[in-house]
């Protein structure tokens, strides 16, 4: 009974990591996106400073 309980379960375990996985594969192209464009605005806020310091510097 506990053995057929326990493959039971792990059947089960297996068919929701699998549907997990099929999800995680069908956002992952948006969450690359989503963190590329993450960086680049990171990236652009650290040159902000230095456009800035630029424009006035030339005043």
């Amino acid at each position: 009974m506990q053995l057929r309980l326990a493959l039971h379960t792990d059947v089960q375990l297996n068919m929701h990591y699998e549907k997990l996985d099929l999800g995680l594969a069908m956002l992952e192209p948006y969450l690359n996106r989503i963190c590329m464009s993450r960086l680049a605005l990171e990236a652009f806020k650290g040159l902000l400073p230095s456009f800035q310091e630029a424009q006035y510097s030339d005043l």
